[in-house]
């Protein structure tokens, strides 16, 4: 197909290393290079406050200055005149991903605007292949959460239409989710947004065949009933009786979070050995904000402590 194969070890980052890969592959073929593909991936997860700057960056990088030193150098070569040039993007992370890949979606636009090309390709989760694959566990998550996984010939056929000169400058791929998912697990926070109900297979009557109604209404009977106690006794709040109906309706909105069946809850047990991580800590707060109007800061709520020990945190910012 008169494509070769050249190794350049370097970093996407550093502009003299994307200069001499770029040199290797104009002088590989005898056509030179003909096209580009931008895909660097760094994860350093954790939520926002818990973030340093070596985690932003880390991530950032790769995929910004990547992108501009690919830009730059290709126009200092005189190589604008590419058949394809197409960056690769994804869905939803946590904020430092989130702020590449929205540059990138942004940088596409940009090229296009100098009659260049460019195309971002934002993907969903793939099952078979990457990095999804390689980790059964997050793996299992997504699936129990109703995510179709996109196979290797998905992905193939869209970078086919991404790489095509009349292709949109942004291509997305893989955000439907199983319609035949139980609809009790669908308990991501932006699955219930009435905005993203055509994508989360939200019913509008509001009916749950699955029960996950039910469900959900059991636990925002609880809250009432708690905001109820403190604003009438803030003091009778302070009880075991309520301490105890506090850390149970806690408990159901980890196991919502986490996206598990709920069939034996130990108020005493450690949160984190019920699989709760970063990401699932960021939900939970949230969760807690939204329906008690307390703020807890992630890593309150991701230290080994017990759904008792959650329940008074909450208890002692509601009296």
């Amino acid at each position: 197909m008169g494509c070769a194969a050249v190794r350049v070890s370097g970093c996407a980052e550093d502009l003299s290393a994307v200069e001499r890969a770029v040199a290797a592959a104009d002088h590989s073929a005898p056509r030179g290079l003909a096209g580009v593909f931008h895909m660097p991936m760094v994860l350093r997860d954790r939520p926002l406050t818990d973030m340093t700057w070596d985690d932003w960056t880390a991530v950032m990088d790769p995929k910004v200055r990547g992108a501009w030193n690919l830009h730059n150098t290709l126009r200092r070569r005189r190589r604008e005149r590419l058949d394809f040039f197409v960056l690769f993007s994804s869905v939803s992370g946590v904020a430092n991903y989130n702020a590449a890949n929205a540059f990138l979606d942004a940088f596409a636009l940009y090229r296009r605007g100098l009659g260049l090309p460019a195309s971002v390709l934002d993907l969903g989760i793939v099952g078979d292949v990457g990095a999804v694959a390689r980790d059964k566990a997050l793996s299992a998550q997504f699936r129990k959460a109703g995510y179709v996984f996109l196979g290797e010939e998905a992905v193939l056929q869209a970078v086919s239409i991404a790489v095509s000169p009349s292709a949109q400058p942004q291509v997305v791929v893989g955000l439907a989710r199983d319609p035949q998912a139980d609809t009790a697990t669908r308990s991501v926070v932006w699955s219930r947004d009435p905005r993203m109900a055509k994508g989360s297979g939200s019913v509008s009557d509001g009916s749950d065949r699955h029960g996950g109604a039910s469900a959900a209404d059991a636990i925002k009977r609880e809250t009432q009933d708690i905001i109820s106690w403190a604003k009438e006794s803030p003091i009778g709040l302070v009880t075991d009786t309520r301490r105890e109906s506090l850390a149970f309706c806690l408990g159901r909105a980890v196991h919502q979070v986490l996206v598990t069946p709920l069939k034996q809850l130990s108020l005493t047990r450690n949160i984190n050995s019920l699989g709760l991580d970063s990401f699932a800590a960021v939900e939970l707060t949230a969760w807690i904000q939204q329906h008690f109007g307390v703020h807890l800061s992630t890593m309150e709520a991701n230290t080994s402590i017990s759904l008792l020990q959650l329940a008074d945190l909450v208890m002692d910012r509601m009296v």
